[in-house]
C-alpha cells in the first residue's frame, strides 16, 4: 500500500480501534526521547495517554509541598558533634579528641607556657631568649630599687620626720595657747606676758628643755613648714645635730641649730639648716628670691629660752664656699672689734641682696642669720639676714617699697657666667656712707 494514501489511526476517528498494535521496543525508545526533549524544554512537565485517543500529552508536574519534620526526626538529624555518641556531654575520648593539637597548624602552632617560664630563663630556650630575658630581669630589678629609695627619701622619712617635729610642735603651742587663755581670762590686762620660770626663763620652752637641754628656742615662718625647735650641741661637736633629731637620733633631715659659738644675747647669731627635695627644714627659705614670697612674709618670730621676739627681714643674699669660685663672703662672723666693724660686716651683708627692702639698721640691733644649702653652684649658700624688732618699735614691714636689686654683689664665678658688671659699691661702710648711699644705716 502507498504510504502517503495510508492512513494512521490518529486520522481516522471512525475506526479507532484498527490501529495497529505498538512495538513495545519502539514506544520504550519514545518515551525516552520524549522524556529527554522535555527535561530540556519543559522541566516540571511530564506526559501521560489521552484518555480518548491514547496519545501522551505534556501536563505541568505540581510542586511538593514542603512538608514538617517532627521533633524526634530533627534530632536524629543532628550531627554526633553536638549530642555526642552517649547522646548527651561528650565522653572524655571525645574531649581529648577535640583538644588535640590541629597537625594541619604545623610549626605556628604553640603551647602556652607558665608565667614562670615565661619571665625566667629555663631548659629549652635559646641563648639569645635566655640573655633577653635576664636583661629584662635586671632592668626591672633596677627599678624596683630605685623605686624603693624614692618612696623611702620623699614619702616614708619625710613623713616620720615630719611626725616627729608635730608630736613637739603640739607640745610646745599647748604651752602657748594655755597662757593666752590665762591672759585673755584676767581683767584688764594690756599687754600679752609669756608665763615664765623663777629664773625668768620661758615655760614653754622650758617645757620642751626637758625633753633635750639643747633646745635654745623656736622659730616660725607664717605660712611655711618652718615651725620648729632649735638647738645647740658643744663647740666640741660643733655640727651634732647637721644629721640628728631633737631625740639625739640619727636624721637625714637633721635638726636647725644655733652656731656653737653663739650666745642667745650676742650681737650676731647663726642658724643652719638643711634644703631638701622633700621641702622640709629650711627649704622655704629657697623661695625668698621671690619679691612676691618676701612681701607675704618679711617677719618671722625666734623664741628664746630668755624671750620672745620678732624679727624683720633686710637681706636675701648668696655666697660661695668654695675658694674656686672667687674669694668667699665670710658671713659667718660672730665677734666684732667695734661698731663700725659690725656695721662694715652688716653692709657688705646689704649689698649682697637680691632684695631691697624698708627696714633701717644701727649699731644696737640684734642681727640674725638663717643659712641653708642653695644649688646655683656646687657649695652656694642662700642666707636670709634678719634684725629683731626694737621694743616698742611696731613689727609691720613697708612691703610696697620692696623691689629687686639693680646693684646686688654676686659671687665672682655667677657674675661672670652671667655677664655681670662690679655694681661699683665703696669698699667699705665708712666710705658709702660718707657718700651718702645708704638711706637705710641709722647712726648713733
Amino acid at each position: 500500500m502507498d504510504e502517503k494514501n495510508r492512513m494512521l489511526p490518529e486520522d481516522n476517528p471512525k475506526n479507532p480501534q484498527e490501529a495497529p498494535p505498538e512495538n513495545p521496543m519502539t514506544e520504550n525508545k519514545d518515551k525516552d526521547k520524549k522524556s529527554t526533549e522535555n527535561t530540556e524544554g519543559f522541566q516540571g512537565e511530564t506526559t501521560e495517554p489521552s484518555s480518548k485517543t491514547g496519545v501522551k500529552e505534556p501536563i505541568e508536574e505540581q510542586a511538593e509541598e514542603p512538608v514538617e519534620e517532627s521533633a524526634e526526626e530533627q534530632i536524629a538529624e543532628q550531627p554526633e558533634e553536638q549530642t555526642g555518641k552517649n547522646g548527651g556531654e561528650d565522653s572524655p575520648e571525645e574531649d581529648r579528641e577535640k583538644n588535640k593539637p590541629d597537625k594541619k597548624a604545623g610549626k605556628h602552632f604553640r603551647r602556652k607556657r607558665s608565667f614562670w617560664k615565661a619571665v625566667f630563663p629555663c631548659k629549652g630556650d635559646s641563648r639569645r631568649l635566655v640573655i633577653n630575658k635576664i636583661l629584662c630581669l635586671i632592668c626591672f630589678a633596677v627599678f624596683v630599687v630605685c623605686a624603693g629609695i624614692l618612696l623611702n627619701d620623699l614619702v616614708l622619712k619625710p613623713g616620720a620626720v615630719s611626725q616627729q617635729n608635730q608630736e613637739l610642735s603640739q607640745i610646745y603651742h599647748s604651752s602657748s595657747k594655755g597662757e593666752e587663755e590665762s591672759e585673755g581670762s584676767g581683767s584688764g590686762s594690756q599687754a600679752s606676758e609669756p608665763e615664765r620660770t623663777e629664773e625668768g626663763h620661758l615655760v614653754k620652752i622650758e617645757n620642751l628643755r626637758e625633753i633635750n637641754p639643747d633646745i635654745q628656742g623656736w622659730i616660725t615662718v607664717p605660712d611655711t613648714v618652718i615651725d620648729l625647735p632649735v638647738l645647740q650641741s658643744s663647740e666640741a661637736y660643733p655640727e651634732y645635730y647637721l644629721y640628728k633629731n631633737y631625740k639625739k637620733e640619727y636624721s637625714f633631715a637633721g635638726s636647725i641649730f644655733l652656731d656653737s659659738r653663739c650666745q642667745l644675747d650676742d650681737r650676731a647669731l647663726i642658724l643652719f639648716g638643711h634644703s631638701l627635695n622633700s621641702g622640709l627644714m629650711f627649704t622655704p627659705l629657697l623661695q625668698y628670691k621671690n619679691l612676691d614670697f618676701y612681701k607675704e612674709r618679711p617677719v618671722f618670730t625666734f623664741d628664746t629660752v630668755e624671750d620672745e621676739n620678732q624679727w624683720k627681714i633686710f637681706s636675701v643674699f648668696l655666697a660661695n664656699t668654695d675658694a674656686s669660685q672667687g674669694e668667699p663672703f665670710n658671713y659667718m662672723r660672730v665677734e666684732f672689734q667695734d661698731d663700725t666693724d659690725f656695721m662694715n660686716y652688716v653692709y657688705q651683708i646689704r649689698i649682697r641682696s637680691l632684695l631691697e627692702t624698708d627696714v633701717d639698721f644701727g649699731p644696737s640691733d640684734q642681727l640674725l642669720l638663717l643659712s641653708t644649702c642653695s644649688y646655683e653652684y656646687d657649695g652656694y649658700r642662700l642666707v636670709v639676714a634678719a634684725r629683731k624688732v626694737r621694743e616698742g618699735e611696731d613689727p609691720s614691714v613697708d612691703v610696697s617699697k620692696a623691689s629687686y636689686s639693680s646693684r646686688t654683689v654676686f659671687p665672682e664665678n655667677y657674675r661672670k657666667d652671667h655677664g655681670l658688671a662690679d655694681p661699683g659699691w665703696p669698699e667699705t661702710y665708712q666710705e658709702a656712707l660718707e657718700k651718702g648711699l645708704l638711706s637705710w644705716a641709722v647712726v648713733e
